[in-house]
């Protein structure tokens, strides 16, 4: 991207918008449609707001290559954080962007595994939104007094590697929860 030529002026009317000389004009319509909006703005040294401004009045438009190599950009942006990001993870650090990471998503048997284990059955099954990657208890269900039991539900479950299991409720967490009561 070539350099914005010269600086911004104010025009003297109203509340001091910024006008465009022709050298400027010319840099702004061949510079917009294959460029990032932040960047133009950057390059402008203007608010994107002023900058989307002055291309409404130039009525100008982003270009199909110039959108395919926007996205293609961002999309290289995007996983390359995802990269960071799991690799924080693995290091044991809750990563600073990305916080919906995971290094090992359920698969859509599992979900579904897991789903009916509580609607039908009554399993327990721990939110794996709150235990970590690499936590053995996020590929577990449990099952106690009340649960509904079925063998064949549990070789399906043990099928998509999911392991069934009886219910020991923490004894060091029932105390905690009865001393925040008193």
């Amino acid at each position: 991207m070539k350099p914005f030529p010269g600086t911004l002026q104010r025009s003297k009317k109203g509340y001091h918008p910024y006008v465009l000389n022709k050298e400027q004009k010319a840099w702004l319509r061949e510079t917009y449609p294959v460029t990032e909006n932040r960047l133009v703005a950057k390059a402008m040294g203007a608010s994107w707001p002023s900058t989307y401004r002055l291309v409404k009045q130039l009525k100008l438009r982003k270009s199909k290559e110039g959108l395919k190599t926007i996205y293609e950009r961002q999309r290289h942006q995007h996983s390359r954080m995802n990269r960071q990001a799991r690799l924080s993870l693995l290091g044991g650090t809750q990563p600073e962007q990305c916080t919906n990471i995971r290094l090992k998503p359920y698969t859509k048997r599992q979900t579904h595994c897991r789903h009916r284990a509580v609607k039908l059955y009554g399993y327990i099954v721990y939110d794996g939104h709150y235990l970590r990657d690499n936590d053995p208890e996020r590929y577990c269900i449990y099952y106690d007094s009340d649960t509904q039991r079925s063998k064949r539900f549990e070789d399906t479950c043990a099928k998509y590697g999911l392991t069934v299991k009886a219910y020991e409720p923490d004894e060091d967490a029932h105390d905690d929860i009865q001393n925040k009561q008193l």
